[in-house]
């Protein structure tokens, strides 16, 4: 099933997680047959994944598939690493799992390398993991910190291994030997405990560009408990199940257990992250939003150690920003102060299920991250035709025969082009009021789509906040345009909103866009004004239950009939985000001039009368128009789109509608109203 586009400019797209039934009851119109979309898997396939990709209609191909001319007949590959030699022959609606660089966060060794270089930058700034040592590189630096703790307690860890292998734990950094290959992290020797057991958290992170950078964090996650209680006492740290919180080292264990069915989301020693926000709230008394920001904070930091690494390799070798997207699992842990430190950023993080829980949030995650991503299918035979018809143009100087037509058309007359010189004098100058939707930059329209196919993945870069984002470009080690051109678009959505409002005559208690405001120069996730949570020994609560593996069971009936909700209710909402019901387009799309909405959720759009440029009577009108409840972002129990309303039409020059989309907007809403980047 195919969702309409949902920007303009932008393609349809395939949507996951939802049944073919659910899928037409909600108005999605089918793929055609010879745009079926393709596979292919390799290395490890997860039922998670696989399961996503046969919903959706995907027919697997076989490993290393080629056709006669030797391109890549697939849509989507989920694999390992591509070779660069394969990456180059991609074309631009080719989608694959792995950015070039990706070791860059995922070896141990170098994302110790990357955070040390953003730390030696601004040591404030990038105080986002514990101090970490490259072994025998780091040799020298490491003698002057034996010499400075002799009785430091540190993690010693493999530079690329996983599933705790080979990790230990040492309080005698003299004994350590420099020439060999270790990877030596300080001990968080604070950390936040529940009912005397050490957690840390798994999060799992999207990245769908490099450039410009675009970061996602799944709203939901999982909370691993170590199986003894902690103690830093020295004659246990040979006692891995006190100080190592991973799945594979504490499973093995007797005491381990876990709820039986997934909303059993709070027993034993594995939770869901929405249990831990409970938790946070009903027991210990105070809320999870700052923590929240403060890990979305610690993400973004963490990509923006890698930047410029990542940049180069995707530059030198992906022929399309598009092509790439990845999905990380970082595993963050709180100390008594709850401050998030970044452990380890895994490349390959595990989806497969061995329990109810672990179904139930990696199936629902696997389906948002491919909707987030956006497949969009095509002819092949087409596409071929295409290409060709460029590179013989591109050779021989003959404009292709499509471009000559185009040239011939009574079309309206072209808006007003947007500015080609990327710069910050002309990014400085941009009335992004000027412009059609139509006229907007390729990767303004490709972000917007993205974000209204986000789901359950919240974008922490680039912030629905304008403090955020300037405070982000300020740290980045090479700034780029793309980026701060994203920025600024953000920062033009926040402003018509709060000129609208104020337009509009609504009494607003609070009219500064930020809530909570911080000093200058603050960074985002900030406690300003908060209280201080309570000590480890006051923050004790239930805990990790152990239990029988037996003793609260859920029906299986009851754990499939919930699954089948998950994807009714996602087919259903995707739907009504492209402005669909009952197999027919919504009002609003229905009344769009020259339907250049093209049934989408972009209603409630108030364009500029012919001539105008941004003043006037009608531009008064424009930033008076009301938000329309689309797009929001609600709470996962409550989530759920309002059927788009009518077009608000100012006016109309030639087929290209100004200004920005109500559904937009409502997704630049001030963090007070909803959730926002600072909390939830």
């Amino acid at each position: 099933m195919l969702l309409p586009p949902l920007f303009p400019g932008t393609e349809s797209v395939v949507v996951f997680g939802a049944c073919e039934a659910a899928s037409e009851a909600a108005g999605l119109r089918r793929c055609p047959l010879e745009q079926t979309p393709r596979v292919r898997f390799g290395g490890v396939r997860n039922n998670a994944v696989k399961a996503a990709f046969k919903t959706a209609g995907f027919r697997a191909l076989k490993s290393g598939s080629i056709d006669a001319e030797g391109s890549f007949p697939f849509n989507a590959a989920w694999n390992g690493a591509l070779k660069r030699e394969d990456l180059k022959r991609l074309n631009r609606l080719q989608r694959v799992n792995h950015f070039p660089g990706t070791w860059e966060l995922g070896r141990k060794d170098r994302l110790g390398r990357n955070a040390g270089r953003a730390r030696r930058r601004n040591a404030e700034v990038f105080d986002i993991m514990p101090r970490s040592f490259v072994l025998p590189h780091d040799a020298d630096e490491w003698r002057i910190e034996c010499d400075r703790f002799p009785d430091g307690m540190y993690i010693i860890k493999p530079p690329a291994s996983s599933r705790g292998r080979g990790i230990r734990m040492m309080t005698r950094p003299s004994d350590i030997k420099p020439e060999k290959d270790y990877v030596i992290q300080r001990y968080v020797g604070d950390p936040h405990l529940i009912d005397g057991y050490k957690y840390d958290l798994r999060v799992y992170v999207a990245v769908t560009c490099v450039d410009p950078l675009r970061v996602y964090v799944y709203r939901e996650g999982l909370v691993r408990f170590a199986t003894e209680r902690y103690t830093d006492a020295g004659e246990d740290l040979k006692r891995r199940c006190v100080h190592l919180t991973n799945y594979s080292v504490n499973v093995k264990t007797e005491a381990f257990a876990m709820g039986q069915g997934a909303e059993e989301d709070d027993v034993g020693h594995k939770w869901s992250l929405s249990a831990l926000r409970r938790h946070f709230e009903e027991k210990l008394g105070i809320g999870f939003g700052e923590t929240w920001a403060r890990i979305k904070d610690v993400v973004v930091k963490t990509m923006m150690c890698v930047d410029d690494r990542m940049n180069v390799s995707a530059k030198m070798h992906v022929p399309d920003r598009r092509n790439c997207y990845e999905l990380f699992g970082f595993d963050v842990m709180l100390d008594a102060r709850l401050k998030p430190w970044l452990i380890e950023v895994n490349t390959g993080p595990s989806l497969s299920a061995p329990s109810a829980l672990d179904m139930h949030i990696k199936h629902r995650m696997a389906a948002n991250l491919f909707n987030l991503v956006g497949f969009a299918p095509y002819d092949r035979a087409a596409m071929k035709k295409t290409l060709e018809e460029r590179r013989r143009a591109r050779l021989v100087g003959v404009p292709r025969a499509d471009a000559i037509a185009s040239t011939k058309t009574n079309a309206a007359p072209p808006a007003r082009a947007f500015p080609k010189t990327r710069d910050a004098k002309t990014l400085r100058a941009i009335d992004f009021d000027d412009y059609a939707l139509e006229d907007l930059p390729e990767v303004i329209r490709d972000a917007e789509a993205e974000l209204a196919r986000a789901g359950e993945f919240e974008r922490c870069f680039p912030a629905p906040d304008p403090e955020d984002n300037a405070y982000y470009l300020r740290h980045f080690e090479t700034p780029r345009f793309d980026n701060a051109l994203l920025c600024a678009w953000e920062a033009h959505k926040r402003d018509v909103l709060r000129r609208r409002k104020k337009r509009g005559g609504a009494d607003d208690p609070n009219p500064n866009p930020n809530p909570n405001p911080k000093p200058p120069g603050s960074r985002p996730g900030s406690r300003a004004g908060a209280t201080r949570p309570p000590s480890r020994a006051a923050a004790g609560g239930p805990g990790p239950r152990p239990r029988s593996r037996l003793s609260r069971g859920g029906s299986a009936a009851a754990g499939a009939s919930a699954e089948a909700a998950d994807v009714d209710a996602l087919a259903s909402s995707l739907a009504t985000r492209a402005g669909l019901a009952d197999g027919h387009a919504a009002a609003g799309a229905r009344d769009s001039p020259g339907g250049t909405t093209r049934r989408t959720f972009l209603c409630g759009l108030a364009a500029a009368a012919p001539g105008t440029r941004g003043g006037g009577e009608a531009a008064a009108t424009r930033r008076a128009a009301p938000r329309a409840g689309i797009g929001a972002r609600h709470p996962p129990a409550a989530r759920g789109l309002a059927t788009p309303p009518s077009l608000a039409k100012v006016g109309v020059r030639g087929t290209a509608v100004r200004g920005v989309p109500a559904s937009v907007l409502e997704r630049a809403r001030r963090p007070g109203e909803g959730e926002g980047t600072r909390g939830e």
